[in-house]
Formats: structure tokens, C-alpha cells, sequence
């Protein structure tokens, strides 16, 4: 059954009139729905039911940001997207959300909401910050240089995933994060995961001691990511 859905998902993907390539003219806010899906999903797109392919677009711009096979009987309920107070032609540049600007959320929700409404993924860091060798050094070594933070503040929602063996978190935080683990099948530290706003995981990396420019142009070309 994956097989045959990964076939309609690659055949079906032109099927739908707004060409990657941006040739067309993307979809209006009319055509766009919100699907809620009976696992609990929420989705913002448009929904082909000959190939059963949902294109999923960021509401504020209509520019699409991925696709997903879906079965009809994953559906629960759709209804047409909500009037948006901003123009949905207006540029995606709202980088005064949370977790865009550098820095790191640890709520999995808000770091949601902020991929959403800018379109970017979320850049998810499992670490043990208060024992783990390697996820100091990818903090030291990555995550705090310039290098990285200009180029996160572009394109990623940052979020960290932390297990401490010191450090006080809350209990709301601490069965997040174990839920988190258990979803992305999470084994050792550190292990950053690039994910969608529905929680498609787009690449996965960890530390490498190769610089924060060649690991960021690495997670780039793993996750398709901008790598400026």
C-alpha cells in the first residue's frame, strides 16, 4: 500500500494546476480549506481526491510547501480557510515570531504555530545539555557562531529538545520532550531533526566536526533546505 501511494503521490503531484516551478498562478484563498484529519493533524491545503495527494500551502502567502498522500479515510472534517486580516499575496518576512529570531523554544506547540504562519520548518535540537560531550560542542562549535545564527534567523523555527540531569525543567516540558523522542524515534544525543508544521521530518543530522558553514550547507542538502 506505501508502494502504491508513494506512486500517486510522485505521478500526482502535476496533476494540480499550480506548477512548482511558480509558472502558475498559486491557488486563492477560496480554494485553500482547512482538513482535520482523524488522527489529529491539522492541514492547510487543497485536497485531490482522484489522487488522494494533499497539497499543503502556508495560508498568509498560498506558497505551496509540500504534499502528502492521504487517504479519504484519514478525513474527519474540512472547512473553507478563514479570512486572514493580511493580503495572501503578502511576502512571508515575519521573522518577529517565536523561535526566528535565535532563539530556541521548548515549547513543540509554539515552534508549530511559528512554522505555520512563516512556512519554515522546525529545526528540533535533542540534547543533554547539562552532560552530553557532543551536544556542547554542537552548541559551542555550531549553534552559537554568527554563522549559524544569520542563517537560522532566515530559514528555520528554532526548537530545543532538552533532557538534563541537572537542570529543572517543567513537567509539562519533561513529558513533551519524551513524547518528542518517542515520535522521531530518538536514541542518542545530539540528534537534530528538520521537520514540517505537521511534523514530516524533512532530514535528520547530529554533530560533525567539519565548521558551522560546512554543517549548515550539510543540512542543508539533506533537508532541501536555503542555505543563505
Amino acid at each position: 500500500m506505501r508502494v502504491m501511494l508513494l506512486a500517486v503521490m510522485l505521478t500526482g503531484v502535476w496533476s494540480h494546476g499550480w506548477a512548482e516551478d511558480g509558472s502558475a498562478d498559486p491557488p486563492g484563498a477560496d480554494a485553500v480549506q482547512v482538513y482535520h484529519l482523524k488522527d489529529g493533524t491539522k492541514l492547510i491545503g487543497m485536497y485531490d481526491e482522484k489522487t488522494h495527494i494533499f497539497s499543503t500551502y502556508n495560508p498568509e502567502t498560498m506558497k505551496k510547501t509540500g504534499i502528502h498522500g492521504v487517504e479519504p479515510s484519514e478525513i474527519g472534517s474540512h472547512a473553507p480557510l478563514p479570512p486572514s486580516a493580511a493580503p495572501v499575496h503578502a511576502a512571508a518576512e515575519a521573522t518577529n515570531l517565536p523561535g526566528m529570531q535565535g532563539d530556541w523554544l521548548d515549547d513543540y506547540d509554539a515552534a508549530v504555530a511559528s512554522s505555520a504562519a512563516s512556512g519554515r520548518p522546525i529545526l528540533i535540537d535533542f540534547t543533554g545539555s547539562d552532560w552530553c560531550p557532543w551536544c556542547i560542542k554542537l552548541h559551542d562549535e555550531i549553534f552559537r557562531t554568527p554563522e549559524f545564527t544569520d542563517w537560522a534567523s532566515k530559514n528555520v523555527v528554532l526548537m530545543l529538545a532538552d533532557y538534563p540531569r541537572q537542570l529543572p525543567q517543567t513537567d509539562t516540558v519533561m513529558r513533551q520532550n519524551q513524547d518528542l523522542k518517542g515520535r522521531y524515534h530518538i536514541t542518542g544525543y545530539p540528534t537534530v531533526m528538520v521537520v514540517d508544521s505537521t511534523g514530516r521530518v524533512l532530514g535528520q543530522s547530529g554533530y560533525k566536526d567539519i565548521g558551522a558553514k560546512n554543517w549548515i550547507a550539510d543540512l542543508c542538502q539533506i533537508a532541501h533546505l536555503q542555505s543563505n
